[in-house]
């Protein structure tokens, strides 16, 4: 593009990675490779990245379910006091994604300070695109990345083998916005993370991941009052495909070494449970919706979501609590 030097090409192109709009596989060579980025970007760099970001993250969050209208109402009518800004953090990230190869060890930590909402949708998708490309995630490892909630919320699998998370606070601008907007796209993530607990030949990567499920799946429901609840939709489509009388107790673990104690596969078996146990809560909420009376000021908020809801059904949810307890019990 003319009036951008060769190192600014760069920034803009894991602009494009970051926000999905590039495969990570045709930027291969500067994601493996250190690469110095530029001091500061001339005043048309600036221009076309400030562009590509509010374009890059608007078309991310469409495309990614936020076009759907829920109540009659679209994403931003639905948040209008969310704004979309981006701040010199989103640069930072774009510059340590040149310098810190995907593969290597160590490295600086990742400055981003007083991030704006776009740059924490930005770093989410950075987060989510360079783990689907198949190479080993220097971000996954970084402060910056771990204390942001909505970073565990759309790649809690990325995260839980590094460690637990920290207190985390789902009710944030960034947060809402992806509850709102992402609900099929965080219903895929979760269902994927959920089949990996078939996989597992490590009790302790296994409950390592349990452990970030239900600490991610709570915080995320204490965040939803009653007026949010739908929000909580991507629970039971996660679920959906996980329970049912073809899902069976000893499919989780049914991996795992058999050298490892029984006590080791009983806990990990239990901590596989999270996404059962945000179902079950799912299911109290959907109870107590079907008992608030014609009266109630939120009688209408509450058969809303009973007819939402109808999709995972009665049948599921008992389904699912069975198989709850069959993981809990010891091996």
């Amino acid at each position: 593009m003319s009036g951008l030097t060769r190192e600014e090409g760069f920034v803009l192109e894991m602009a494009h990675v970051a926000l999905g709009l590039k495969p990570t596989y045709d930027a291969q060579a500067l994601l493996t490779g250190a690469v110095e980025p530029p001091a500061k970007l001339g005043p048309t760099a600036r221009e076309v990245l400030s562009d590509t970001l509010a374009k890059g993250v608007v078309y991310a969050l469409a495309h990614k379910g936020g076009w759907r209208s829920e109540a009659g109402k679209r994403l931003w009518e639905r948040l209008p006091d969310v704004a979309l800004e981006f701040s010199g953090a989103s640069i930072s990230l774009l510059r340590f994604m040149l310098q810190q190869p995907q593969g290597a060890a160590g490295g600086p930590e990742l400055a981003f300070e007083h991030p704006k909402v776009g740059d924490v949708l930005l770093l989410a998708l950075a987060l989510r695109h360079l783990a689907d490309g198949g190479l080993e995630n220097p971000l996954r490892t970084r402060t910056a990345v771990r204390n942001q909630a909505l970073c565990w919320l759309v790649a809690p699998e990325v995260l839980a083998p590094v460690g637990p998370p920290p207190k985390l606070d789902f009710d944030t601008p960034a947060v809402r916005l992806a509850l709102a907007g992402w609900q099929g796209f965080l219903a895929q993530r979760w269902s994927a993370a959920q089949a990996l607990h078939a996989e597992h030949t490590s009790p302790d990567a296994m409950r390592a991941l349990g452990k970030a499920q239900d600490l991610v799946l709570t915080g995320v429901l204490e965040s939803l009052e009653l007026p949010r609840r739908a929000d909580a939709g991507f629970v039971l489509d996660a679920a959906a495909s996980h329970v049912g009388p073809q899902v069976k107790a000893e499919t989780y673990g049914g991996k795992l070494s058999a050298e490892a104690p029984l006590r080791e596969r009983s806990e990990a078996r239990k901590a596989a449970g999270a996404l059962l146990r945000a179902v079950q809560r799912l299911r109290g909420w959907d109870q107590e919706h079907r008992s608030t009376r014609f009266v109630d000021d939120s009688y209408e908020q509450a058969q809303a979501l009973v007819r939402a809801w109808e999709r995972f059904g009665h049948e599921r949810f008992e389904q699912a609590q069975a198989l709850l307890q069959a993981l809990e019990r010891p091996v």
